[in-house]
């Protein structure tokens, strides 16, 4: 088995919880992802408002740590190293933020984070910040977009090879991305509104635009997100692939589970339930299409987002 995961909050779980990420009790840890086969994983740094660079260095370091001289993993700081990983029989780690409002209008700190290995980042979490608007149920916040530093640090990212991550970026933010970014970008974890009428889902509109330049949505788990009402079970998520693949193709669905990120149980429920989720796919996708799903579109786009 091949996946590619493109968003979890298990870093910023084991850090503030004294965990390994070696071996836990959470929803993910390298040693049941090196057991499924092989696997890359985007651990994210989650730098809710009153987070800054203080502890933006502590969850560095502590990847650092964790990886260091690891058995199970190895860094992951440009595409051909998840296939490098691979080979030498170690899961992939790549190293992201979630909301980078404490950039605080430097971009030399953005180029800090790339040499720091930085490879993904979302403009916004789910708080209006220096870079621009989340998505919202207030219509007028939805339709903003990027403050002028939200669309330097945008530009910024995609000459460094940093991806540009859309999750959580209010509507107006995802239509401005469109017309500036020369690179695609993803949406690293969301789902199909058109399924689950809610801000944090894409319309089928963005799901087609996203698709026409080469950007992927990684499907999450979030049971309030793939059902309203805060159900939502494997039916659910097979729901939002099949409305995703519909709309968009199949070159646009990647995953993206939120993993250890949302305080309640996801469908599938931790990373060892991958194999399930990829039993409930298998009714409507053919092999050559779960491939596509599960790591070769979040490959690709990796190949062209970060190099």
């Amino acid at each position: 088995m091949r996946i590619i995961d493109l968003h979890c909050d298990t870093l910023t779980l084991c850090l503030d919880g004294g965990k390994s990420l070696a071996e836990n009790d959470a929803q993910v840890d390298l040693r049941r992802l090196r057991s499924l086969g092989e696997a890359a994983q985007c651990f994210a740094v989650f730098l809710e408002r009153g987070r800054g660079r203080e502890y933006y260095l502590s969850a560095r370091d502590f990847f650092r740590r964790e990886l260091e001289g690891s058995a199970l993993a190895s860094p992951a700081l440009c595409a051909e190293d998840i296939p490098r990983a691979w080979a030498e029989g170690r899961t992939a780690a790549l190293l992201t933020i979630e909301d980078l409002d404490f950039l605080a209008g430097s971009l030399d700190l953005l180029d800090e984070l790339y040499s720091d290995g930085v490879r993904m980042a979302s403009l916004t979490w789910n708080h209006p910040n220096c870079l621009g608007r989340p998505n919202s149920a207030d219509a007028d916040v939805m339709s903003r977009g990027l403050t002028p530093f939200g669309a330097e640090c945008a530009a910024r990212m995609q000459a460094l090879g940093m991806a540009v991550d859309a999750a959580h970026l209010s509507d107006g933010g995802f239509w401005e991305l469109c017309e500036l970014c020369e690179r695609p970008f993803a949406v690293s974890h969301g789902g199909a509104r058109a399924i689950c009428d809610v801000p944090r889902n894409l319309s089928d509109a963005q799901l087609r635009a996203l698709a026409g330049r080469g950007g992927v949505v990684g499907l999450y788990f979030v049971p309030r997100f793939l059902r309203g009402g805060g159900g939502g079970g494997l039916e659910a998520a097979v729901a939002h692939a099949r409305h995703i693949v519909n709309v968009a193709g199949i070159a646009a669905l990647a995953l993206g589970s939120d993993f250890d990120g949302i305080g309640e149980p996801c469908v599938p429920d931790g990373c060892s339930a991958w194999p399930e989720f990829m039993r409930a796919l298998e009714g409507c996708f053919s092999p050559t299409e779960l491939d596509a799903i599960t790591w070769k579109n979040a490959l690709r786009f990796l190949r062209d987002a970060i190099g």
